[in-house]
């Protein structure tokens, strides 16, 4: 009965919710009636958290999914060359993206186009439309290795070979995690930050505009 509760308890007691007392604990359900083979039905509809004095203790978050993307490096790059982006979707935009990808990531890591380490960055999110099962044509490969010249040069402008490896040591080290279909960025060091802020480039997560 609802007497046979504490005051402390009672007072989370609202118009849709159920007290429970189970194993001399107290909990708190959303709950609601529907007509079910023509009786009223008691449907408990979510668990609410478990109630003590000192309040209401919250159940757990459950995820389904978690997934960890490479964000730092990969993304300051796109960023710091996105003029060369901007230059391919003018003069072919069906596979501006494509080529864009492949030309800075070959550049950016030194070996042949990796499309694993493209799958385990935050630029695959970005650019999720990309096949790169089609047949690249010599017209694309032109327009790659020209590409890829324009990301070196703007590399070179602006660092050694030192400076550009430490850069990237540095800036690998950030991820940014999926939850279920939540992209969250974890606490980003003042290195990393400085680094962002020397070269004008602001952080993004594609849900934030959700």
């Amino acid at each position: 009965m609802k007497n046979s509760y504490p005051e402390w308890v009672l007072k989370y007691k609202e118009k849709g919710t159920e007290l429970r007392f189970i194993n001399g604990k107290y909990y708190l359900y959303k709950v609601h009636c529907e007509r079910v083979n023509g009786k009223n039905k008691k449907i408990t509809d979510k668990y609410l958290g478990r109630i003590t004095e000192d309040g209401l203790v919250p159940p757990k978050e459950k995820f389904s999914s978690i997934f960890s993307f490479e964000y730092g490096f990969s993304f300051f790059m796109y960023k710091y060359t996105y003029n060369i982006l901007e230059g391919l979707y003018t003069t072919d935009k069906r596979v501006a993206e494509k080529i864009f990808i492949i030309s800075l990531f070959e550049t950016i890591y030194n070996i042949p186009f990796n499309e694993y380490l493209f799958i385990s960055s935050y630029l695959s999110i970005l650019f999720n439309k990309i096949d790169f099962n089609k047949k690249i044509t010599n017209n694309m490969k032109f327009n790659i290795n020209r590409s890829k010249k324009m990301i070196d040069d703007y590399i070179k402008k602006n660092f050694t070979d030192e400076t550009f490896n430490e850069l990237k040591n540095i800036l690998s080290t950030l991820h940014i995690i999926k939850i279920d279909d939540k992209y969250i960025l974890p606490k980003v060091s003042n290195t990393i930050l400085n680094i962002y802020n020397k070269y004008n480039i602001k952080m993004e997560i594609k849900n934030e505009s959700k």
